[in-house]
Formats: C-alpha cells, sequence, structure tokens
C-alpha cells in the first residue's frame, strides 16, 4: 500500500499498532490451536501411530547411514546446499506472496 493509499484510509502513525497485531482473542485461539496440535501429535507418536515427523526421521537416519556406507560426502553435501537453499527461497518469497500491495 502506498502512503497516499494509507492516508486516504485513515492509517496515521498513532493507529498503525491496532492493524499490525491481531486481536487477542485470535491470537489465543492460534496459541492454544497449535499447543493442542502438538499436545495430541506427541500422545499419538507415543502410543506407535505412524506420523509424518516419524517418516521424516526415519528417512534422515537412512540417509545418514546411507552416506556414511558408501562415503558419498558430495552427495551429502549437495543435498544439504539444496535443502538450505530451497528453505532460503520459500522464507523470502513468502512474505512477498502475503502482501497487500497490489499496485
Amino acid at each position: 500500500m502506498s502512503l497516499l493509499g494509507a492516508a486516504a484510509l485513515g492509517v496515521t502513525a498513532g493507529n498503525i499498532a491496532q492493524l499490525a497485531l491481531p486481536p487477542m482473542g485470535s491470537l489465543a485461539v492460534g496459541v492454544a490451536n497449535i499447543a493442542g496440535y502438538h499436545l495430541l501429535m506427541r500422545k499419538s507418536e507415543a502410543e506407535g501411530a505412524p506420523s509424518w515427523r516419524k517418516s521424516q526421521g526415519e528417512t534422515r537416519v537412512e540417509w545418514a547411514r546411507h552416506v556414511f556406507e558408501t562415503e558419498e560426502w558430495t552427495y551429502a553435501i549437495q543435498t544439504l546446499r539444496n535443502a538450505i537453499t530451497t528453505n532460503a527461497f520459500l522464507a523470502s518469497s513468502a512474505p512477498m506472496s502475503i502482501s497487500t500491495d497490489r499496485e
């Protein structure tokens, strides 16, 4: 949003904080939702139920075992570099994808 657009909407330095922060009820519901999810995941994993976290952990162990057994260090370094590059790209492009500036 441009400065002229912000002024047209009545955004001032005094009320910008109200626009940036979510209402406390929404924040509390969001935190409770995430906490409940993690508690349920921990409980189901303790009972032996399959989960994506367990699957990813097992895959990482298999991958590390393969790298150590075959000594393919170049493969490991390239894989880690690609993962870091992908995460950095996604982290930097996410704010742009939710931007409200549509000029």
